[in-house]
């Protein structure tokens, strides 16, 4: 799997598509375009990754940075979402 680290820029939700389309860099200007798949043939399946795009869009509005596990054969596909914490002593984001 590979992976990508950033801070979560913008997250946009296409129900057309049944997507999450999530913006991951270090600033708005360098970017890597990533998506979450939702489908609901599989609620189990369905409800994390429904999890996953909350938890994203919670990165986002608190400025934390993610690391974005994603599928060797669709790069852009997220697998697996890591959230990074605030570390003791750190000020939290305005």
């Amino acid at each position: 799997m590979a992976e990508v680290t950033g801070f979560v820029q913008q997250v946009k939700y296409d129900p057309m598509l049944e997507a999450a389309l999530v913006w991951i860099g270090l600033t708005s200007a360098d970017t890597v375009l990533c998506y979450v798949r939702v489908t609901a043939t599989n609620e189990p399946v369905a409800l994390v990754k429904l999890g996953m795009i909350e938890g994203l869009t919670a990165a986002m509005l608190g400025g934390r940075s993610v690391t974005l596990s994603t599928d060797d054969a669709n790069p852009s596909s997220i697998e697996s979402v890591a959230i990074h914490p605030v570390m003791p002593g750190e000020e939290a984001p305005a």
